[in-house]
């Protein structure tokens, strides 16, 4: 964040919108949160987890989701390749 403040991407009054991800919540976002607003007038929007009428890529997410799960782990791991392309395929 500091390097898209730093670079101009993020500009006083820009808002920043995070999705509910394990790696966007939690004590320190708070903090964050309120340092992007006292110094830059960066406002952060929270959207509701698993919102693909907000967040296009749950959509992509939970495809893959249903992908991998109908795949049995065993052919998975014999695949000789990383299960997200095999997946994808």
């Amino acid at each position: 964040i500091e390097t898209s403040i730093m670079i101009k991407f993020l500009l006083p009054g820009d808002i920043l919108v995070l999705d509910n991800a394990p790696d966007h919540v939690g004590k320190e976002n708070k903090v964050l949160e309120d340092w992007l607003w006292e110094r830059f007038a960066i406002m952060i929007l929270w959207l509701p987890t698993r919102a693909p009428e907000f967040n296009p890529i749950e959509l992509v997410w939970n495809t893959m989701l249903q992908r991998m799960q109908a795949i049995p782990l065993h052919v998975l791991k014999s695949a000789n390749t990383d299960c997200v392309t095999y997946a994808a395929a």
